[in-house]
């Protein structure tokens, strides 16, 4: 298999200029840029600013302490570089099918991907959980805020449920929530995933009103006991 990676997804000015701002860390600290440069570089990274801000991160605080971090005697820090990081959100957008430009928030999604690494133990102690950062980035949902109906559901007896795509929930997770929550066979459940791959959205069926917010409630927290970011919501049932 070549080193050199076949996709072609491309880095947002933003993004380049943060991995010009990390390997300016590192040369200050006569090392090699890490992760923890990395994530210094982000702080400031506009796209990273918004998930901060919309995940109630402070920014100061989260800086005080990966400076700190930066500063441990060499083999108390990762050494690992960063770029695998990049080149490895970068082949994530390329299999899910992306073409715009990677960006900073992208790559904040990896790192939050990786549980257990100092970049990831470093966020979730600062109030920056995998579950909020990635349904802020794909979803544009705030930290606490619940996904808004689709639709005037005031007066509606009868709602549909219907699930959101996003790039970072399995696939296998989605057809496990048709079949635990709406009943769904196998072969119902993996073709309404697609649905929802595919199209962007999928509905899971239509309810009385109060069983179907019932049901985007129950789904929505087995998606954050699981870290994912899934997005249930009931909408307007329309007459065909």
């Amino acid at each position: 298999m070549s080193d050199t990676p076949r996709w072609t997804v491309p880095l947002s000015p933003e993004l380049e200029r943060s991995c010009a701002r990390a390997q300016a860390l590192a040369a200050e600290r006569r090392a090699g840029a890490n992760a923890t440069d990395f994530l210094l570089a982000l702080i400031d990274d506009p796209d990273c600013v918004a998930v901060f801000e919309a995940c109630a991160v402070d920014r100061a605080v989260l800086r005080t302490t990966l400076e700190a971090l930066a500063q441990r005697p060499q083999g108390a820090v990762p050494t690992t570089g960063f770029m695998p990081i990049v080149e490895r959100t970068r082949a994530h957008m390329f299999s899910a099918g992306r073409n715009e430009a990677v960006t900073g928030a992208h790559t904040l999604a990896a790192v939050m991907m990786l549980p257990g690494t100092s970049g990831a133990t470093a966020l979730h102690q600062h109030g920056l959980t995998r579950f909020d950062a990635l349904r802020f980035i794909a979803h544009g949902l705030r930290k606490g805020e619940t996904a808004p109906d689709e639709g005037d559901t005031r007066n509606a007896t009868m709602l549909a449920v219907k699930l959101r795509n996003d790039d970072y929930t399995p696939m296998e997770f989605v057809v496990a929530v048709l079949e635990r929550f709406f009943d769904r066979d196998r072969e119902s459940a993996a073709r309404i995933m697609l649905s929802v791959h595919e199209t962007g959205a999928g509905t899971c069926g239509a309810y009385p009103a109060v069983i179907a917010r019932a049901k985007a409630t129950d789904v929505a927290a087995f998606a954050r006991e699981h870290e994912h970011p899934l997005c249930c919501v009931v909408a307007a049932e329309t007459s065909s």
